[in-house]
């Protein structure tokens, strides 16, 4: 397992992750749509705003996107192809 702060050159990977995660919960494709520009990680926002990326087995599992200095958490996605 990989726990590391992200990269601004992993930008596309963060947003589909967000992307993925938020459409599990099967929400309609023009909700989707609509969301997409909330969802989508700017490499600016990653070098402003500490992303952690969790890593097991060659594949990005959990991104967490943290704010302040107190680390309250802003923005927690984490995708399985497997549902629970």
């Amino acid at each position: 397992m990989e726990i590391r702060r992200a990269v601004q050159g992993e930008f596309q990977v963060l947003s589909d992750l967000a992307f993925r995660s938020k459409a599990y919960w099967n929400y309609g494709s023009d909700y989707m749509d609509a969301a997409r520009n909330d969802l989508t990680v700017s490499p600016v926002e990653i070098e402003k705003n500490p992303s952690l990326y969790l890593n097991m087995t060659g594949k990005l599992l959990v991104s967490t996107n943290l704010w302040n200095i107190r680390h309250k958490i802003r923005n927690c996605f984490g995708y399985s192809s497997t549902r629970v």
